[in-house]
């Protein structure tokens, strides 16, 4: 069933509910703009003068992500409107300004190197500024990666560590002679002695590729914050006479053929069939290696 129509007074009005309305001094919702008060508006939005007043007294603080947040912030004020477009390509002592406020610890730039991030030498505090930019976006991503480098690291110690306690612990549950009589028992310590291996070599890579990574393109994206043009670590001649660095030996890379494939498979079916094995160990289950 529709309902009619009922006529509404403004409050008020006598005859109406304006006790339940609230009192008669409540704010008034303001209406838009009058086309000239928006004209002035638009006008001020769009004055260079203040624009560039604005984008140059951005500061980038000491909190994490502070930097992008002013490129982004001054990317975001010029990308405004056409007019603001003027401001970027024509006032050179904002972009000067803007390089005092949040780079004033850059490195000039003195010549073009094809290592660099640049393709061609900033010739203006403009390019400069936008060149700083990528710098840091660069050097940030290059510290992220270092921090995943380091997480996955420590995961691959751990898994490391947990295949040497289940092999210790196997060792401990059976005698030599067991492990060398009886067929299942064998394979299933071969079998954990290659999932040893296997973590062994996983983490050594990994050892590698992080002390690489930390001497070689991390300090090259930290230099690059600090020096213009800077040559790539892994291009540098060493000093003559120079001694290199000892590395530890490296593991073989673990057997993965066809055989030992089929052999794990087969494996299996111990975790859970050699509870009641002989020996000391008859009551241990298999599972928990």
């Amino acid at each position: 069933m529709s309902l009619p129509f009922l006529p509404l007074c403004p409050t008020g009005m006598p005859g109406t509910n304006q006790a339940e309305s609230g009192p008669s001094n409540a704010p008034v919702a303001v209406g838009p703009p009058t086309p000239a008060a928006a004209a002035a508006m638009d006008e001020a939005l769009g004055t260079n003068e203040i624009v560039a007043l604005i984008v140059a007294n951005l500061h980038a603080g000491n909190e994490d992500g502070a930097v992008e947040q002013a490129c982004n912030a001054v990317a975001t004020w010029l990308g405004l409107n056409k007019q603001h477009d003027g401001v970027g390509k024509n006032d050179e002592a904002m972009w000067q300004m803007l390089m005092e406020n949040i780079f004033p610890e850059a490195p000039a730039p003195t010549m073009h190197s094809v290592y660099n991030p640049e393709s061609v030498l900033p010739e203006s505090f403009k390019e400069w500024f936008y060149a700083m930019c990528y710098r840091h976006k660069v050097h940030r991503a290059e510290e992220a990666r270092y921090e995943a480098l380091k997480d996955q690291l420590r995961a691959a110690k751990r898994k490391e560590g947990d295949a040497e306690w289940g092999l210790w612990r196997f060792h401990g549950a059976y005698e030599a002679e067991e492990l060398s009589t009886d067929p299942k028992l064998h394979r299933l310590w071969k079998k954990l002695e290659r999932k040893l291996d296997r973590a062994t070599y996983d983490r050594h890579q990994l050892e590698k590729e992080t002390t690489w990574f930390e001497t070689h393109d991390l300090l090259d994206a930290r230099e690059r914050m600090e020096r213009w043009d800077v040559v790539p670590r892994s291009l540098r001649l060493q000093r003559q006479g120079a001694v290199p660095p000892e590395r530890p030996e490296s593991p073989l890379r673990p057997d993965d053929s066809s055989s030992s494939s089929d052999n794990d498979s087969d494996d299996d079916d111990d975790y859970s069939g050699s509870g009641g094995g002989g020996g000391g160990g008859g009551g241990n289950s298999m599972d928990q290696y």
